[in-house]
C-alpha cells in the first residue's frame, strides 16, 4: 500500500544542515551501503526494535527514508521488510526548522517474526573450521 505524494524536497544548500540534525539525532554514517545515483548523504539509526532508520538524500535535493531490519540481521538483506515513511525525517527537518517542500512517501512492508543475526552464524561456522582444522591437522596415529 502506498500513501501520500512525491516525496520531500530540500534545497541542495540545506544538505550539510540536514546532517548535523541527522548527528544530533544519533544517526551515524554506516561503513558499508549501497549508494544510489546521485546520492551525497546516507545515515542510518538502530532502534530498540531491531529495526533501524536509513535516511538518503541526493543532490537534487530529493530526501528519502526507510525503516528496515538492522544490518546485522540476515533480513536486512530481503527488500520484503523494508519501507518507505518519510515523515520521520519529515519530522526531524521540521524540528529542527530546515525549509523542505513535498508531501511524505509512505509505503508498508512485511515484518519479519524473527531477526537472524549473521554475526552468531560466521562464529558458528568459523569455530567448525577450528575443529575440522585440529582434527585434520592434529596427530595421526603411525601403522
Amino acid at each position: 500500500m502506498h500513501f501520500a505524494g512525491m516525496g520531500l524536497r530540500v534545497k541542495p544548500s540545506f544538505l550539510r544542515v540536514l546532517r548535523a540534525a541527522l548527528e544530533a539525532e544519533g544517526f551515524e554514517e554506516p561503513i558499508l551501503q549501497l549508494w544510489k545515483p546521485g546520492q551525497v548523504l546516507g545515515m542510518v539509526k538502530d532502534l530498540a526494535s531491531g529495526m533501524q532508520v536509513h535516511v538518503r538524500a541526493f543532490e537534487d535535493g530529493r530526501v528519502e527514508c526507510e525503516v528496515e531490519p538492522q544490518r546485522r540481521y540476515l533480513e536486512h538483506l530481503n527488500p520484503r521488510y523494508r519501507r518507505r515513511d518519510d515523515r520521520i525525517v519529515a519530522g526531524i527537518m521540521a524540528r529542527y526548522g530546515i525549509p523542505f517542500e513535498g508531501e511524505p512517501v509512505v509505503t508498508e512492508a512485511d515484518r519479519p517474526d524473527t531477526l537472524t543475526d549473521w554475526r552468531a552464524l560466521v562464529a558458528c561456522a568459523v569455530a567448525a573450521v577450528a575443529l575440522v582444522a585440529l582434527w585434520r591437522l592434529g596427530p595421526r596415529p603411525h601403522l
